[in-house]
């Protein structure tokens, strides 16, 4: 019988290209994982994988049986949902979410529906700083985290957490739709150039508040922050009227959660980037995790 987290694995191998790296997302061994793929491939009869010392690439046959399991699992999230209406709500289990103000403001509200798709459970969320988010996630398996940080997690930074990198997102510079700190013919931005214009940044009590890692991250640049604000509205409206230039991923448009008629974003030579991560108690669910990470991705990426 065809096992529903083989069709999984198959499809984490597609999108990555790679055992390796798909083991890694899947938390398994490059050995277990070849071995259900092995078993996947006997159970149809023919390869579902090219492989090659470049890695590897799906069959015709493997191409065919990923997209049909991409409706099978649909459909049983489709089920999930359905059943909730007949669900007590006392008895669903129970899933917190732990996020920083930048995310939680920007992007968390519009991919939770996709979060509550994979998952029967009854959710709530709350905001806090990234310590505050460690705790949380290290007192109790329920609790899981997002966090949008300038710099990368290590293992010395998040003792005794399971955590997995969801994605990294360019930073773009951004400005009032008629700058007068850039011209409109100008088109792309040098770390250079920015330091010499006025910043309005966020300011949250976190870990990774960008103020603080801009001159780490790129040290050769000190920034010329004229303004802060711990407030996404009042940073937004800082930028639309002018006050300075911002820094923010592309994403922040995409939701609508600014009016992008009012900003320009200008891509920015040798950018920063964000790196958004979910954090989970060392006894959460991997399979879980990894379908959290998974909907977050496929929702942000434009």
């Amino acid at each position: 019988m065809v096992r529903l987290e083989s069709l999984l694995y198959l499809q984490e191998i597609a999108k990555y290209k790679s055992i390796n790296k798909a083991a890694d997302k899947l938390f398994l061994s490059k050995s277990a994982l070849s071995t259900a793929i092995k078993n996947l491939e006997n159970e149809f009869g023919v390869p579902l994988l090219n492989r090659t010392v470049h890695g590897v690439s799906l069959t015709a046959a493997g191409e065919n049986v990923v997209e049909k399991s991409n409706l099978i699992f649909n459909l049983i999230n489709g089920m999930k949902t359905d059943c909730w209406m007949y669900a007590d709500s006392d008895n669903l289990p129970k899933i917190n979410f732990y996020i920083e103000p930048h995310f939680a403001a920007s992007v968390f509200p519009a991919i939770l529906p996709n979060l509550m798709r994979v998952s029967s459970a009854y959710i709530s969320t709350h905001e806090c700083s990234f310590a505050e988010m460690q705790e949380a996630v290290k007192a109790d398996v329920s609790n899981v985290g997002f966090i949008l940080a300038v710099s990368p997690l290590t293992e010395e930074l998040c003792p005794d957490i399971m955590f997995t990198l969801i994605n990294s997102y360019d930073v773009y510079a951004v400005t009032a739709k008629y700058s007068k700190y850039v011209p409109a013919n100008v088109k792309e931005l040098t770390q250079a150039e920015l330091a010499e214009i006025p910043q309005v940044m966020l300011n949250y009590q976190s870990t990774f508040n960008v103020a603080d890692n801009l001159d780490a991250d790129i040290p050769e640049y000190t920034y010329n922050i004229t303004f802060e604000t711990d407030n996404n509205n009042i940073y937004y409206q800082a930028i639309i009227n002018d006050v300075g230039i911002g820094q923010m991923c592309l994403f922040n448009a995409n939701f609508g959660l600014v009016e992008r008629k009012n900003l320009r974003f200008i891509p920015v030579k040798d950018c920063l980037q964000m790196h958004l991560y979910i954090l989970c108690n060392k006894e959460f669910d991997k399979e879980l995790m990894m379908k959290y990470s998974n909907v977050v991705e496929i929702a942000l990426d434009f």
